[in-house]
């Protein structure tokens, strides 16, 4: 709710005009409010898990879905190269610019806000976090020096 009313104020301050109510039931509003929760802090082993809803046969790709959303043709030509390539380099490269298509050219979605990860250790702790949000505490993980 909090991050509601802030992004509201701002798209506010910059001239948007928005009724912002908030309801027992969300999906009563409307069918067709384009706004869910995709929040998730999973790690994903390939990229294409995170994008695939939004490629061809996707379920928010409105050219192969009828209640789809969303639609790009150069975002769904990088979706097969994602899916198809085994060079990580070109994955890369196609993720890279699929990323800039959906979030900035051609919005498909909004990113509101991004989970910051802290860690704190003493210094005679040698211990070095994940890039996810799985704290690796198993055997050999952590030594402490004397």
């Amino acid at each position: 709710m909090t991050v509601a009313q802030f992004n509201l104020e701002n798209l506010r301050a910059i001239g948007f005009n928005i009724d912002f109510s908030v309801t027992d039931r969300p999906n009563e509003t409307s069918d067709k409010r384009m706004m869910f929760d995709i929040s998730n802090t999973v790690h994903f082993a390939h990229p294409m898990a995170l994008l695939e809803g939004w490629c061809p046969n996707g379920s928010d790709n409105s050219k192969t879905n009828p209640n789809g959303m969303w639609q790009n043709d150069e975002f769904d030509s990088l979706c097969t190269v994602l899916r198809t390539t085994t060079d990580v380099e070109k994955a890369r490269s196609a993720f890279r610019r699929m990323l800039e298509i959906i979030e900035y050219e051609d919005p498909g979605f909004i990113v509101l806000h991004q989970n910051a990860i802290l860690y704190g250790k003493r210094a005679n702790i040698s211990w070095k976090p994940s890039a996810i949000f799985a704290m690796p505490f198993g055997p050999g993980a952590i030594h402490v020096q004397q």
